[in-house]
């Protein structure tokens, strides 16, 4: 979890449930409340924190209660719309009162929230202005009666911290995305580092940075002033004093900031609080610290004539766990979100910068909405990608644009540009929480599927960093915390030059910097492509790279392109969708005005195309054709790179489906079934003969071929064995600690099959296809069964407290996730139809859904051994306890069980 309770996407089980038994779910009357899933620390799912004490009842816990967008994924179509060069919306950001009457929740759903929370006993201490955060304290045993949770402190390798013990639930029908506050397990931190002077007078001044960028170059009315722009930063801690500034403007002959100032060259300190950014300020005993003079010193120092706001969050001291047990200010990461949301609520800021971050892949869906506003009126969000090597959230966010740090040489006297490398320190990486955005093309260097930073970079090594002035005297200071308000300050001298030419702000500019950085006409002219060095081992190369994005700016022409060159359109068509396996499909797309050069690049989920990875848009139009040949969902995406006069564009994206040819007729139904026990012992009763054992350890299931003439066997460690007409296709690899294989499920030709894991990974093999799995959660409990939809098309996954999980053509009929639980869920299987399905436990208690009719259980009764499996059997089902006796619900004969007879192993499981 995120500090404040912010990590991961919330879906999964949600409740760590304690079995099943009885009547079928339909019967059981509509829930009350809903429960937020996945909004837990994730030391505490995962049982990597171990638990000290229940956490101080009459403690004070400050939360954020974040509501939902009203239409997230059309609010995200309006984002992409409004940033991408070529589109007819370019340019074209909401403002504040068309994002409050279209997409905020509404004033009805504040003060449903409003009214839930003051009548659980909490203090509702604040509102955001875009009403997505309603702010709110109360002690701890409210907040744990409020929403059926228990907060305990807890302990890891590294750190002690409190949370919520299971996912928080509130009443049903309130518009509740996600509560931060529930936890402190992590925090962000902030990525400024001093280092010895190893540049002239002790760091490179605001003029350098003018010169070495090329600054200077960008033509203004006021030459080098961005008099009509405002920088946002946040942070936290206190402010800067006036004496400060003003050594610094004096020793680096830059321009006074003054400290209280309204407009040109003025800075305001705003201080929040886990309520509001108006009220309550930082612990006045801290002093301001380098952090801070580096972002307000740099920003401005290449961006005179603005005006700054700076939100400072609130800190509370925390004593260290490991020696010397220092105090340490950490923020209190609430007032971290509203400080956030604060910049984005903020008419009078364009860009803002923030040097800070989590040095991990995660993800806090609070702040993930008022970034989402912040991009969709029009404001651009820099993040540092980190100082550790290491991925980092924000700057992952699809929203941001993600900074990097690169070692600046510039020329002795001149300070003219001469070199950049790779800073060893700087962040790098992939998330797996956020999908690849379609705008991020050109990336084919990443290391993963999902959003890749950092997307540009500029200087942060501390042996080249800048001269800042803060406590009285001067230090050298690098970091990706240089990196982020030096590109800040440089998007305020851009936006300068675009409110003289009449044109809009830059607003979320990741779109085209990749435009540009894709076309080769321009992206030299442009960027600095940094070339040299290695973080995290990640190695900078030519073009785009996972170190330092595209490079450093050239920002004269950098701008001048943007400002000048002619706007494209490139329009993808595709000749079939869907298109059945193995057949050719013809892409064409058409880019508009006409260019006389350039190329077209056609991707697949990200992969050029084989055969037309780069194609001369003859007349226009670009042509791809191409074999398809593995069932499934795929993302094609066409892209123009652009010329010296023309803007590069990205297509529209087709979702192609690929069909699976028809299978086989199924064979006839046999009478017959197979037990398997724990070392692959394997019994036949009637049709079903045994095709041999595995010999091994650790067996969770037996799955028949299509054909009923052979079956795999699979254990914990993902080894599959194969018998009769089952073909051996592959292992499980790549298993995380304390993750193991818990079932196999066949496509529907007996060419391929699915391992799942018990962390929701899917693994395929053959011709099974990939429908999504849920490697990048973090879950409750974890899923214990998985299987195939008749069609092939797609699969359940289910977890141990009931909650399903349906991919592909897989439909959600309901499961027990919210359901207080006698016995652990233990299998599921669909109805032939694939409009239900049945889930046992281990008590033998069914539960049905859809049209699975409900034909009885053993709920409540007294079991020898527990129930380990169910199997579709004739127009019922049949279960099987781990002593092999056969509990029979179906309208076939009885062909007989394993019950009071030796067993080498327990039985795991039965397939028919």
């Amino acid at each position: 979890g995120a500090g404040g309770g912010g990590v991961g996407v919330p879906r999964g089980p949600a409740r760590a449930a304690r079995g099943a038994g009885g009547p079928a779910p339909a019967r059981v009357p509509h829930a009350t409340s809903f429960t937020i899933a996945g909004d837990t620390a994730a030391a505490v799912v995962s049982n990597t924190a171990t638990p000290r004490a229940h956490h101080a009842a009459t403690a004070t816990l400050s939360l954020n209660v974040s509501l939902g967008v009203r239409d997230s994924q059309r609010l995200d179509a309006v984002i992409r719309a409004a940033s991408t060069p070529g589109s007819t919306a370019f340019g074209h950001y909401l403002t504040a009162a068309q994002y409050m009457a279209e997409y905020a929740p509404t004033g009805a759903d504040v003060t449903a929230v409003r009214s839930w929370l003051t009548g659980a006993g909490l203090h509702v201490t604040g509102v955001s202005p875009d009403n997505l955060i309603v702010s709110a304290e109360a002690s701890t045993a409210t907040v744990e009666r409020a929403f059926a949770v228990t907060v305990n402190d807890y302990r890891t390798a590294t750190r002690t911290f409190f949370s919520n013990d299971v996912a928080p639930s509130v009443p049903a029908g309130l518009n509740v995305h996600w509560i931060s506050g529930l936890n402190d397990s992590v925090v962000p931190k902030s990525f400024a580092q001093v280092a010895p002077a190893a540049v002239p007078s002790g760091g490179y001044r605001p003029s350098d940075f003018q010169q070495g960028y090329n600054v200077n170059g960008v033509p203004l009315t006021t030459p080098h002033r961005a008099n009509a722009q405002s920088i946002g930063f946040t942070l936290w801690g206190a402010p800067l004093v006036q004496s400060d500034l003003t050594n610094f403007a004096t020793n680096t002959s830059s321009q006074l900031i003054t400290v209280g100032g309204a407009g040109q060259d003025g800075i305001n300190f705003i201080p929040c609080s886990t309520s509001t950014c108006t009220a309550v300020g930082p612990d006045s005993s801290q002093q301001a610290w380098d952090e801070t003079a580096l972002d307000v010193e740099s920003a401005h120092g290449v961006a005179p004539g603005s005006h700054l706001k700076y939100w400072l969050a609130s800190t509370t001291p925390v004593t260290d766990p490991n020696p010397p047990h220092d105090v340490i200010d950490e923020p209190d990461f609430a007032a971290v979100e509203n400080a956030v949301s604060a910049a984005a609520n903020d008419s009078t800021v364009s860009v803002v910068s923030n040097s800070w971050g989590f040095n991990a892949d995660v993800d806090d869906p609070t702040m993930d909405t008022s970034l989402q506003h912040a991009a969709a009126v029009g404001k651009t969000f820099y993040f540092s990608s980190d100082d550790t090597s290491n991925v980092s959230y924000p700057a992952t966010s699809p929203y941001v644009v993600s900074v990097g740090g690169t070692v600046l040489n510039l020329a002795t006297t001149t300070f003219n540009y001469v070199s950049e490398q790779t800073w060893s320190g700087s962040g790098t990486g992939c998330t797996t929480l956020f999908a690849r955005p379609s705008w991020q093309i050109g990336v084919g260097a990443a290391t993963c599927s999902g959003r890749a930073e950092p997307d540009v970079a500029a200087a942060g090594a501390p042996a080249t960093g800048a001269y800042v002035f803060y406590g009285g005297g001067h230090q050298q200071v690098g970091g990706t915390s240089l990196s982020t308000p030096l590109w800040a300050g440089m998007t305020a001298i851009w936006n300068e030059a675009l409110t003289q030419a009449g044109k809009p702000d830059v607003g979320l500019v990741t779109p085209a910097l990749y435009a540009i950085g894709n076309n080769p006409s321009v992206y030299t002219d442009d960027f600095h492509d940094v070339t040299s060095g290695a973080s995290g081992g990640h190695s900078a190369g030519t073009g785009w790279d996972e170190v330092t994005g595209w490079g450093s700016p050239n920002l004269a022409n950098l701008v001048a392109q943007y400002i000048n060159a002619t706007p494209t359109t490139t329009t993808l068509v595709a000749s079939s969708n869907p298109v059945v396996s193995g057949h050719t499909v013809a892409f064409n797309a058409t880019v508009s005005p006409t260019p006389s050069s350039g190329t077209v690049a056609f991707r697949i989920d990200g992969v050029s195309i084989s055969g037309c990875s780069s194609v001369a848009p003859a007349s226009g139009v670009a042509h791809c054709t191409t074999p398809l040949n593995q069932p499934g969902s795929f993302r094609v995406q066409a892209s123009y790179t652009g010329n010296a006069t023309l803007s590069g564009s990205p297509s529209n994206t087709i979702f192609e489906r690929v069909n699976a040819p028809p299978p086989p007729p199924p064979p006839p139904p046999g009478s017959g079934y197979w037990m398997v026990g724990a070392t692959g012992d394997v019994y036949g009763f009637g049709s079903s003969k045994s095709a041999g054992n595995a010999h091994t350890s650790g067996v969770t299931h037996l799955e028949p071929t299509p054909s009923r003439h052979g079956y795999w066997i699979v254990n914990r460690a993902g080894q599959v064995f194969a018998f009769g007409d089952a073909p051996k296709l592959g292992n499980a690899s790549g298993l995380v600690a304390g993750e193991s294989v818990s079932s196999l499920s066949s496509t529907p030709t007996g060419h391929g099959y699915w391992l799942f894991t018990s962390r929701g990974r899917a693994l395929r093999f053959g011709d099974a296809a990939f429908f999504g799995d849920l490697s990048a959660l973090a879950l409750n409990q974890p899923v214990i069964g998985s299987v195939a939809t008749p069609t092939g098309h797609g699969y359940y996954m289910v977890a141990a407290d009931g909650g399903i999980f349906a991919f592909g053509d897989a439909t959600f009929h309901g499961s027990t996730g919210g359901i207080h639980l006698n016995q652990p869920v233990n299998g599921l299987v669909p109805t032939p139809t694939n409009h239900g399905y049945w889930m046992v436990a281990s008590d033998g208690g069914i539960f049905a859904f859809g049209d699975a009719s409900f034909r009885g259980s053993m709920g409540g009764t007294r079991l020898n051994k527990p129930v380990v499996g169910m199997v579709r059997y004739g127009s019922g089902y049949l279960m099987v306890g781990s002593d092999g006796g056969i509990f029979d619900f179906s309208d076939k004969p009885f062909l007989g069980s394993l019950a009071g007879k030796p067993l080498a192993a327990p039985i795991v499981s039965v397939a028919s």
